[in-house]
Protein backbone atom coordinates (compact mmCIF):
# COMPACT_ATOMS: atom_id res chain seq x y z
CA UNK A 1 0.00 0.00 0.00
CA UNK A 2 1.37 3.68 -0.95
CA UNK A 3 2.22 5.64 1.98
CA UNK A 4 -0.28 8.31 1.09
CA UNK A 5 -3.01 5.33 1.38
CA UNK A 6 -1.53 4.45 4.65
CA UNK A 7 -1.44 7.96 5.83
CA UNK A 8 -5.61 8.11 4.88
CA UNK A 9 -5.92 4.96 7.08
CA UNK A 10 -4.17 6.89 9.56
CA UNK A 11 -6.36 9.26 9.81
CA UNK A 12 -9.70 8.35 8.38
CA UNK A 13 -10.26 10.64 6.46
CA UNK A 14 -12.06 10.00 2.97
CA UNK A 15 -10.91 13.31 0.68
CA UNK A 16 -7.81 11.83 -1.43
CA UNK A 17 -6.77 15.36 -2.61
CA UNK A 18 -6.48 16.56 0.67
CA UNK A 19 -4.76 13.99 2.40
CA UNK A 20 -2.26 14.00 -0.46
CA UNK A 21 -1.13 17.55 0.23
CA UNK A 22 -1.26 16.98 3.74
CA UNK A 23 0.70 13.71 3.50
CA UNK A 24 3.52 15.99 1.29
CA UNK A 25 3.41 18.99 4.01
CA UNK A 26 4.09 16.70 6.92
CA UNK A 27 7.05 14.75 5.10
CA UNK A 28 8.62 18.31 3.81
CA UNK A 29 8.41 18.76 8.21
CA UNK A 30 10.27 16.25 9.26
CA UNK A 31 12.51 14.62 6.18
CA UNK A 32 15.16 17.12 7.19
CA UNK A 33 15.08 16.19 10.29
CA UNK A 34 15.34 12.81 9.89
CA UNK A 35 18.58 13.37 7.47
CA UNK A 36 20.18 15.46 9.83
CA UNK A 37 19.73 12.93 12.80
CA UNK A 38 21.47 10.00 10.36
CA UNK A 39 24.46 12.56 10.38
CA UNK A 40 26.82 11.41 12.65
CA UNK A 41 28.35 14.06 15.08
CA UNK A 42 31.91 15.94 13.56
CA UNK A 43 34.72 14.43 15.48
CA UNK A 44 37.58 16.92 15.70
CA UNK A 45 40.74 15.10 15.66
CA UNK A 46 43.68 16.55 17.45
CA UNK A 47 46.94 15.02 17.44
CA UNK A 48 50.34 15.39 19.36
CA UNK A 49 52.91 14.79 18.02
CA UNK A 50 56.47 14.60 19.96
CA UNK A 51 59.80 13.10 19.62
CA UNK A 52 59.12 10.71 22.52
CA UNK A 53 55.32 9.97 23.56
CA UNK A 54 54.26 12.83 25.73
CA UNK A 55 54.06 12.66 30.05
CA UNK A 56 49.91 10.84 30.55
CA UNK A 57 49.70 13.94 33.17
CA UNK A 58 50.30 16.22 30.38
CA UNK A 59 47.53 14.78 28.39
CA UNK A 60 45.23 14.61 30.79
CA UNK A 61 46.30 18.25 31.31
CA UNK A 62 45.01 19.19 28.30
CA UNK A 63 42.07 16.63 28.72
CA UNK A 64 40.73 18.89 31.34
CA UNK A 65 41.89 21.70 29.44
CA UNK A 66 39.63 20.83 26.25
CA UNK A 67 36.66 19.81 29.09
CA UNK A 68 36.51 23.71 30.18
CA UNK A 69 35.64 24.65 26.51
CA UNK A 70 32.98 21.53 26.30
CA UNK A 71 35.09 19.20 24.58
CA UNK A 72 35.20 15.72 25.53
CA UNK A 73 37.69 13.17 24.48
CA UNK A 74 35.92 10.75 22.50
CA UNK A 75 32.64 12.53 21.77
CA UNK A 76 33.11 15.35 19.86
CA UNK A 77 37.04 15.85 19.82
CA UNK A 78 39.80 12.90 19.51
CA UNK A 79 42.73 12.91 20.38
CA UNK A 80 45.45 10.69 19.27
CA UNK A 81 49.12 10.47 19.99
CA UNK A 82 52.33 10.20 17.69
CA UNK A 83 55.62 10.03 18.13
CA UNK A 84 59.15 9.31 16.62
CA UNK A 85 59.80 6.77 19.73
CA UNK A 86 63.13 8.91 20.73
CA UNK A 87 64.40 8.48 16.78
CA UNK A 88 64.98 11.73 15.68
CA UNK A 89 65.34 10.36 12.01
CA UNK A 90 61.59 9.01 12.16
CA UNK A 91 60.44 12.34 13.16
CA UNK A 92 60.05 13.59 9.80
CA UNK A 93 58.17 10.74 8.65
CA UNK A 94 55.74 10.88 11.90
CA UNK A 95 54.91 14.53 10.90
CA UNK A 96 54.17 13.32 7.63
CA UNK A 97 52.24 10.66 8.36
CA UNK A 98 50.03 13.23 10.37
CA UNK A 99 49.96 16.09 7.96
CA UNK A 100 48.76 13.12 5.39
CA UNK A 101 45.95 12.16 7.73
CA UNK A 102 44.60 15.15 7.39
CA UNK A 103 44.48 16.28 11.84
CA UNK A 104 42.17 19.00 12.24
CA UNK A 105 44.95 20.43 14.59
CA UNK A 106 48.57 19.18 15.14
CA UNK A 107 49.78 20.01 19.15
CA UNK A 108 53.68 19.65 19.39
CA UNK A 109 56.13 19.56 22.65
CA UNK A 110 59.69 20.73 21.35
CA UNK A 111 61.25 22.19 19.05
CA UNK A 112 62.12 18.97 17.09
CA UNK A 113 58.30 18.51 16.59
CA UNK A 114 57.62 21.50 15.85
CA UNK A 115 59.96 21.80 13.25
CA UNK A 116 59.15 18.31 11.85
CA UNK A 117 55.28 19.59 11.71
CA UNK A 118 55.77 23.05 9.96
CA UNK A 119 57.67 21.08 7.46
CA UNK A 120 55.15 18.58 7.04
CA UNK A 121 52.11 21.41 6.47
CA UNK A 122 51.68 24.60 6.11
CA UNK A 123 47.91 24.68 6.22
CA UNK A 124 46.81 22.36 8.67
CA UNK A 125 47.35 24.76 13.12
CA UNK A 126 50.03 23.94 14.73
CA UNK A 127 49.66 24.70 18.35
CA UNK A 128 53.19 24.43 19.56
CA UNK A 129 54.89 24.27 23.48
CA UNK A 130 58.49 25.15 22.39
CA UNK A 131 61.36 26.07 24.52
CA UNK A 132 63.19 28.06 22.78
CA UNK A 133 62.36 31.84 21.17
CA UNK A 134 59.69 30.86 18.32
CA UNK A 135 60.63 34.26 16.43
CA UNK A 136 64.57 33.04 16.67
CA UNK A 137 64.18 29.90 15.42
CA UNK A 138 61.75 30.79 12.18
CA UNK A 139 58.30 29.28 13.80
CA UNK A 140 56.51 32.56 14.04
CA UNK A 141 56.82 36.48 12.43
CA UNK A 142 56.21 37.85 16.08
CA UNK A 143 54.73 36.36 19.19
CA UNK A 144 52.20 39.05 18.91
CA UNK A 145 51.13 37.97 15.31
CA UNK A 146 52.71 34.97 14.60
CA UNK A 147 51.96 34.28 10.90
CA UNK A 148 51.45 31.07 8.64
CA UNK A 149 50.49 27.93 10.79
CA UNK A 150 52.15 28.08 13.87
CA UNK A 151 51.08 29.58 17.54
CA UNK A 152 50.86 28.51 20.96
CA UNK A 153 53.38 28.90 24.13
CA UNK A 154 57.11 29.11 24.94
CA UNK A 155 58.63 27.40 27.81
CA UNK A 156 60.78 30.61 27.56
CA UNK A 157 64.00 27.99 28.00
CA UNK A 158 66.69 30.65 27.41
CA UNK A 159 65.63 33.07 30.25
CA UNK A 160 65.28 29.85 32.62
CA UNK A 161 68.78 28.82 31.62
CA UNK A 162 69.90 32.05 32.54
CA UNK A 163 68.22 32.38 36.12
CA UNK A 164 69.65 28.60 36.82
CA UNK A 165 72.98 30.04 36.26
CA UNK A 166 72.51 32.73 38.58
CA UNK A 167 71.02 29.71 41.41
CA UNK A 168 74.31 27.96 40.82
CA UNK A 169 76.30 31.27 41.79
CA UNK A 170 74.44 31.55 44.12
CA UNK A 171 74.43 28.08 45.76
CA UNK A 172 78.05 27.86 44.74
CA UNK A 173 79.72 31.79 45.24
CA UNK A 174 83.83 30.41 45.05
CA UNK A 175 82.68 28.27 41.85
CA UNK A 176 84.70 29.30 38.60
CA UNK A 177 83.39 26.92 35.98
CA UNK A 178 80.11 25.99 35.20
CA UNK A 179 78.88 23.12 32.63
CA UNK A 180 76.16 22.79 30.49
CA UNK A 181 74.55 20.14 29.45
CA UNK A 182 73.34 20.70 25.87
CA UNK A 183 71.95 18.43 22.32
CA UNK A 184 73.45 19.97 19.07
CA UNK A 185 70.87 18.95 17.48
CA UNK A 186 68.18 21.15 19.14
CA UNK A 187 68.43 24.50 17.53
CA UNK A 188 66.81 26.52 20.25
CA UNK A 189 70.15 24.83 22.67
CA UNK A 190 72.86 27.04 20.36
CA UNK A 191 71.60 30.50 21.36
CA UNK A 192 70.88 29.71 24.73
CA UNK A 193 74.65 28.55 25.24
CA UNK A 194 76.31 31.49 23.85
CA UNK A 195 73.84 33.72 26.28
CA UNK A 196 74.81 31.52 29.07
CA UNK A 197 78.57 32.17 28.10
CA UNK A 198 78.06 35.94 27.90
CA UNK A 199 76.42 35.78 31.31
CA UNK A 200 78.52 34.14 33.11
CA UNK A 201 81.82 36.44 31.72
CA UNK A 202 79.82 39.31 33.88
CA UNK A 203 79.88 36.69 36.91
CA UNK A 204 83.39 35.57 36.70
CA UNK A 205 82.56 32.00 36.00
CA UNK A 206 83.76 29.87 32.54
CA UNK A 207 80.66 28.11 31.23
CA UNK A 208 81.55 25.26 29.35
CA UNK A 209 79.29 23.66 26.89
CA UNK A 210 79.02 19.88 26.97
CA UNK A 211 77.14 18.23 24.01
CA UNK A 212 75.12 15.12 24.63
CA UNK A 213 72.87 13.05 22.72
CA UNK A 214 70.75 9.73 23.81
CA UNK A 215 73.71 7.27 23.48
CA UNK A 216 76.64 10.14 25.12
CA UNK A 217 75.64 10.69 28.38
CA UNK A 218 78.01 9.03 30.17
CA UNK A 219 80.93 10.49 27.78
CA UNK A 220 79.56 13.90 28.58
CA UNK A 221 79.46 13.65 32.42
CA UNK A 222 83.15 12.34 31.79
CA UNK A 223 83.55 15.54 30.22
CA UNK A 224 82.22 17.24 33.13
CA UNK A 225 84.41 15.81 35.51
CA UNK A 226 87.62 16.33 32.82
CA UNK A 227 87.18 19.95 32.91
CA UNK A 228 86.25 20.17 36.84
CA UNK A 229 82.92 22.14 36.46
CA UNK A 230 81.80 22.69 40.04
CA UNK A 231 77.98 22.50 38.96
CA UNK A 232 76.28 21.08 35.42
CA UNK A 233 72.56 23.45 34.46
CA UNK A 234 71.01 20.92 32.28
CA UNK A 235 69.23 22.60 29.58
CA UNK A 236 65.71 21.43 28.58
CA UNK A 237 65.79 18.83 25.99
CA UNK A 238 62.71 15.79 25.09
CA UNK A 239 65.69 13.25 25.13
CA UNK A 240 67.38 14.37 28.77
CA UNK A 241 63.50 14.50 29.54
CA UNK A 242 63.20 10.43 28.52
CA UNK A 243 66.60 10.27 29.74
CA UNK A 244 66.53 11.57 33.06
CA UNK A 245 66.91 8.89 35.33
CA UNK A 246 70.59 7.79 33.63
CA UNK A 247 71.12 11.62 34.24
CA UNK A 248 70.20 11.69 37.88
CA UNK A 249 72.63 8.67 38.40
CA UNK A 250 75.35 9.65 36.48
CA UNK A 251 75.07 13.13 38.66
CA UNK A 252 75.26 11.56 41.55
CA UNK A 253 78.00 9.21 40.43
CA UNK A 254 80.04 11.97 39.54
CA UNK A 255 79.13 13.84 42.60
CA UNK A 256 78.25 17.21 40.29
CA UNK A 257 75.57 19.52 41.71
CA UNK A 258 72.91 20.08 39.21
CA UNK A 259 70.15 22.26 38.24
CA UNK A 260 67.34 21.05 36.40
CA UNK A 261 64.62 21.75 33.62
CA UNK A 262 61.61 19.97 35.51
CA UNK A 263 60.49 19.58 39.01
CA UNK A 264 60.48 15.81 38.69
CA UNK A 265 64.24 15.23 38.35
CA UNK A 266 64.38 16.69 42.00
CA UNK A 267 61.65 14.69 43.06
CA UNK A 268 63.56 12.36 41.95
CA UNK A 269 66.69 12.72 44.17
CA UNK A 270 68.10 16.06 41.66
CA UNK A 271 69.39 18.82 43.69
CA UNK A 272 67.26 21.81 42.53
CA UNK A 273 64.86 22.34 39.57
CA UNK A 274 64.10 26.29 38.11
CA UNK A 275 61.24 25.31 35.35
CA UNK A 276 58.08 26.31 34.39
CA UNK A 277 54.23 24.40 34.91
CA UNK A 278 55.15 22.01 31.59
CA UNK A 279 50.91 20.28 32.92
CA UNK A 280 50.08 23.91 33.09
CA UNK A 281 51.73 24.53 29.53
CA UNK A 282 49.24 21.66 27.96
CA UNK A 283 46.30 22.82 29.85
CA UNK A 284 46.40 26.35 28.67
CA UNK A 285 46.86 25.05 24.94
CA UNK A 286 43.36 23.59 24.99
CA UNK A 287 42.39 27.32 24.58
CA UNK A 288 44.09 27.33 21.45
CA UNK A 289 42.37 24.36 20.45
CA UNK A 290 39.18 25.90 21.32
CA UNK A 291 39.80 28.93 19.27
CA UNK A 292 41.01 27.44 16.22
CA UNK A 293 38.58 24.72 15.94
CA UNK A 294 35.93 28.18 16.69
CA UNK A 295 37.14 29.52 13.27
CA UNK A 296 40.24 31.12 14.65
CA UNK A 297 43.42 31.32 12.41
CA UNK A 298 46.73 30.12 14.48
CA UNK A 299 48.92 32.58 12.35
CA UNK A 300 46.64 35.18 13.71
CA UNK A 301 46.81 34.16 17.56
CA UNK A 302 49.35 35.47 19.94
CA UNK A 303 51.73 33.30 21.36
CA UNK A 304 52.01 33.06 24.93
CA UNK A 305 55.00 33.10 27.61
CA UNK A 306 54.64 30.96 31.03
CA UNK A 307 54.19 33.26 34.00
CA UNK A 308 54.24 30.20 36.64
CA UNK A 309 57.34 29.50 37.86
CA UNK A 310 58.44 26.72 40.46
CA UNK A 311 61.52 26.43 42.09
CA UNK A 312 62.51 23.30 44.00
CA UNK A 313 65.25 22.33 46.34
CA UNK A 314 66.11 18.75 47.66
CA UNK A 315 67.34 18.92 51.00
CA UNK A 316 68.24 15.09 51.32
CA UNK A 317 71.04 15.05 47.90
CA UNK A 318 72.08 18.72 48.93
CA UNK A 319 73.61 16.99 52.66
CA UNK A 320 74.98 13.57 50.30
CA UNK A 321 76.70 16.04 48.30
CA UNK A 322 77.65 17.99 51.76
CA UNK A 323 76.53 21.50 50.37
CA UNK A 324 74.76 23.95 52.69
CA UNK A 325 71.68 25.83 50.91
CA UNK A 326 71.68 29.50 52.06
CA UNK A 327 68.53 30.56 53.79
CA UNK A 328 67.17 33.25 51.24
CA UNK A 329 67.12 30.87 48.95
CA UNK A 330 65.30 28.29 50.98
CA UNK A 331 62.95 30.82 51.65
CA UNK A 332 61.85 31.82 47.74
CA UNK A 333 62.00 28.18 47.41
CA UNK A 334 58.05 26.88 46.16
CA UNK A 335 59.13 23.48 47.92
CA UNK A 336 61.50 21.81 49.69
CA UNK A 337 61.96 18.19 50.11
CA UNK A 338 63.53 17.01 53.01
Amino acid sequence: MAPAAQFALMTGSRNPHVLVKLFLVVCSIFAPLAAQAQQPAHISRVVVLGLFPPPKEGIEALRRGLRDFGFEDGRNVLIEIRSADGKPERLNEAAADVARAKADIIVTSGTDATRAAQQATRTIPIVTIVGGDPVAIGFAKSLARPGGNVTGLTSAAAAIALKQLELMRELLPVASRMAVLWRVQNPAHQSTVKALEAAGRSMGIQVVAVSASAGELERAFAAVADVRADGVVVLGDSVFLHERDKILRLAAQTHRPAVYFRADFTERGGLMSFATDTNDLYRRTASYVDKILKGAKAGELPMEEPSRFELVINLKTAQALGITIPKSMLVRADRVIE
